[in-house]
């Protein structure tokens, strides 16, 4: 496990944080940048709040939830053309 890579965990101010032992959580706002596992690998996604009761959600999937395996990425960290909104002919996810 790499220093940034650690457990995805919901904290009472009902943001998702990057958790590991010995440290801080490490809170994940709208709009930052970060890497959930799918499928196996860790893939970048956006953290974005939904109004009408959806709260923090990953942008692009998957639905979140305690205890997967997450990256702190922000967005100076991801090379280009690994967070999607970067490849050309991309304006959303």
């Amino acid at each position: 496990m790499s220093d940034k890579e650690g457990i995805l965990r919901l904290q009472s101010s009902g943001r998702w944080a990057v958790c590991r032992p010995g440290r801080d959580p490490v809170e994940i706002t709208s709009g930052e940048f970060f890497r959930v596992e799918v499928d196996g690998k860790l893939r970048v996604r956006r953290m974005e709040y939904g109004h009408g009761g959806r709260g923090y959600y990953a942008v692009g999937g998957p639905e979140l939830r305690s205890g997967m395996r997450i990256t702190e990425g922000h967005y100076g960290l991801l090379k280009i053309g690994e967070a999607p909104c970067l490849r050309p002919g991309l304006s959303h996810w």
